[in-house]
């Protein structure tokens, strides 16, 4: 490697010395905000390096990809990274429990997500131990919460199950191959020294540990303990781009692997993504905490954004960015309107939402049309999302995708519909238990009303993003060609 590599590499070095250095601010006197203050730095430092290397093409050592849409990844989790640090500063949850630990985990866990998309199979499995130790550990970060212990243990458990599969996976697609780089599997087996059967399996191996990490169904059981057990915080920024990263990954696979290959995973890739959006929607139906009904139906909302790389066309890549970039703001706002409800320890579930939109019409209105979103109701980001995906699955003659789509979002409409209605009924006086908004010192209560500032500003957002969806595709479809 060259020194002038270390320009093209400066958004990785940023975020990897931007870590160590919050760490160090630790050991500063003075206030506790200085950490706070030195990771948004870090994060915003990161976004401008970022862009200046967007019209780069740059290949480091076989190891890093440097181009448009890497750093457009990388900018993306930044953004998402600034975001998770505002709710954390206002949940309840982790009120004077954060430190410098928390804010260079957040940081770490970026790292490790920008790692992700990378044609060499140690870099991308790197990345993916990264977040997941990081996310062990800040899901766990408020030890008392109720759930938590129980959430992180299988987080912990799991993530060993998908480390055992991947690097197992790795191993044999190097015995079969002889190479360690993705692009260059389908070369390694034209050789005489080439095992196609040992590569598929390694393969195979790799897209289960996947599986395991994105909560794809059958892999998803441990999703729902997370959701309730975590921060919210913490669930929207592990719940959304940390999954957005594998799945970035994912959209170059079929570029690397070639078309004769991945024709043999395209039908693992579509039973995956058809049992996932049936399970996600029924185990949703009976749901009535709402973190867990929105983990369940993330799992079926990820098996709706696999059906394009699945039926794999050049458009597929455009819609899976746009739905990939549609459910993280829905999923952020609708976590942050939960969080402006929570308090310390107490679980948000339906009866405990119901009356909210008749004491807080801006938060009813703002949820209203979260939740309309997340269900498909036009003209919002979530309906474009999946009519795109529709889209695809026609143009293919793929009827039966396109019906199980149909029939899982008929499905996800009944609960989501449900919750609206919940938020606009009258109230229970005999209920002991009512979540309120919490209390906060005055010193935080102007970051707890700027929160309400985001709610508004991230429902406009997915309002806008379905009504000028367009430019935003166009946007992607650069990205990519």
């Amino acid at each position: 490697m060259q020194l002038s590599d270390l320009i093209y590499l400066s958004p990785y070095i940023s975020l990897g010395l931007g870590g160590l250095l919050v760490l160090l601010t630790g050991l500063l006197p003075g206030s506790h905000k200085t950490p706070l203050f030195f990771t948004a730095l870090v994060f915003i430092l990161t976004i401008l390096l970022s862009f200046q290397q967007l019209d780069s093409h740059q290949v480091i050592e076989n190891f890093i990809l440097i181009n448009r849409f890497t750093q457009s990844c990388i900018i993306f989790f930044c953004v998402i990274g600034l975001i998770t640090l505002w709710m954390s500063v206002n949940a309840a949850s982790l009120f004077n429990q954060l430190d410098e630990i928390f804010y260079s985990l957040l940081i770490f866990a970026v790292l490790g997500m920008s790692l992700i998309p990378s044609n060499n199979i140690i870099a991308f499995l790197l990345g993916i131990e990264l977040v997941t130790i990081a996310s062990f550990c800040l899901c766990i970060w408020s030890p008392s919460r109720y759930g938590a212990i129980e959430a992180a243990s299988k987080l912990m458990i799991i993530a060993g199950v998908a480390s055992a599969f991947l690097i197992m996976g790795i191993a044999l697609t190097y015995l079969g191959s002889g190479t360690l780089l993705f692009s260059e599997i389908s070369k390694g087996l034209s050789t005489h020294s080439g095992n196609n059967i040992i590569t598929f399996i390694g393969l195979m191996f790799i897209i289960i540990g996947v599986g395991f990490e994105l909560a794809l169904a059958p892999f998803h059981n441990w999703l729902a303990d997370f959701y309730e057990g975590a921060p919210l915080p913490i669930v929207s920024f592990i719940g959304t781009i940390a999954k957005l990263a594998i799945l970035a990954w994912a959209l170059l696979l079929p570029h690397w692997l070639g078309e004769a290959l991945w024709q043999y995973i395209e039908p693992v890739i579509a039973t995956i993504a058809i049992i996932s959006m049936i399970a996600g929607a029924l185990l949703a139906l009976k749901q009535t905490n709402i973190k867990r009904l929105l983990a369940y139906s993330s799992v079926s909302h990820l098996g709706i954004m696999l059906i394009p790389l699945a039926l794999y066309q050049p458009t597929s890549f455009t819609v899976i960015i746009y739905y990939g970039v549609s459910y993280t703001l829905m999923t952020f706002a609708a976590m942050s309107i939960l969080n402006s409800l929570e308090s310390d320890q107490q679980t948000i579930t339906l009866e405990g939402l119901r009356g909210i939109g008749r004491r807080q019409p801006i938060i009813g209105i703002c949820m209203t049309f979260v939740i309309l979103s997340l269900a498909g109701i036009p003209p919002l980001s979530g309906f474009f999302s999946k009519f795109l995906v529709l889209q695809i699955t026609l143009n293919n003659a793929e009827y039966a995708f396109a019906i199980i789509i149909i029939l899982s979002s008929a499905v996800a409409l009944y609960y989501y519909l449900r919750l609206i209605l919940v938020l606009y009924q009258q109230p229970d006086e005999t209920l002991s238990l009512q979540v309120k908004p919490h209390t906060i010192p005055p010193l935080n209560g102007l970051l707890y009303w700027s929160n309400h500032i985001f709610i508004i500003f991230a429902t406009l957002t997915v309002i806008a993003l379905g009504i000028w969806a367009q430019p935003f595709i166009a946007y992607a479809m650069g990205i990519i060609y």
